[in-house]
């Protein structure tokens, strides 16, 4: 039977020393925070999956009495 190779977390080559980064750590942590890759729904918008199917059935139909 073959030895597994233990692994270490962040040595995945042989003679690799991880090296911190804290400028890109900043940043990631900064992206990380950030909301703007979030859509924004506005409150009168927002409500249950139910909700928003009846408003959907409710505007089909007012759109075609109008």
């Amino acid at each position: 039977m073959a030895k597994r190779r233990q692994k270490h977390r962040g040595a995945s080559e042989p003679g690799f020393e991880p090296v911190a980064n804290p400028e890109l750590a900043k940043w990631m942590h900064a992206l990380r925070g950030s909301s703007a890759a979030e859509r924004h729904t506005p409150t009168p918008r927002k409500g249950t999956r139910r909700e928003r199917e009846r408003q959907a059935i409710r505007d089909q139909f007012r759109g075609d009495h109008s």
